[in-house]
């Protein structure tokens, strides 16, 4: 709604007549109703696009948790080879020092040669190696999975 009120007020001359006053006061009052009646199916199209983004932020949520399972399971399965890695490097370090012990032995007896006993204390360091490192790839591997399992993240 709107409303003015103004006035016309001051004199008037025209050529040689006297002056004449005018002093006339004016209203005025409007009124405006807007109504739309077509709009191009904005509000139609709005939620449509609502509707997808809702559908959209649903999709990648499903992604991101099967990302999660994804890491939680091949941190896992990283644990398991590391621990059979570990298993497999203890058995041939018994074994490498069981040879070590028989090479000495025999070098002692006169049965091997020097370059025996070196290329068995050269085996017996490789399984040393090989264990260590074994060691702490399961270390590793454990502390994965433990972060991936939100382990770590707890005080």
């Amino acid at each position: 709604m709107r409303t003015a009120v103004g006035g016309n007020i001051g004199e008037l001359k025209v050529e040689d007549s006297p002056y004449q006053s005018v002093s006339d006061l004016q209203y005025d009052a409007g009124f405006r109703l807007e109504w739309t009646l077509f709009d191009g199916f904005e509000r139609r199209n709005k939620v449509s696009l609502a509707e997808s983004l809702r559908k959209e932020a649903g999709e990648e949520l499903e992604h991101q948790k099967d990302k999660a399972v994804r890491e939680v399971w091949k941190a896992y399965n990283d644990t398991k080879v590391a621990l059979a890695k570990q298993q497999a490097a203890a058995a041939l370090l018994t074994a490498s020092e069981k040879a070590w012990d028989a090479t000495f032995e025999s070098y002692r007896h006169g049965l091997a040669t020097f370059p025996d006993v070196r290329e068995s204390q050269r085996d017996l360091a490789r399984a040393r190696k090989l264990g260590q490192a074994a060691r702490a790839e399961v270390w590793t591997r454990a502390a994965a999975f433990a972060f991936s399992t939100g382990d770590l993240a707890r005080p």
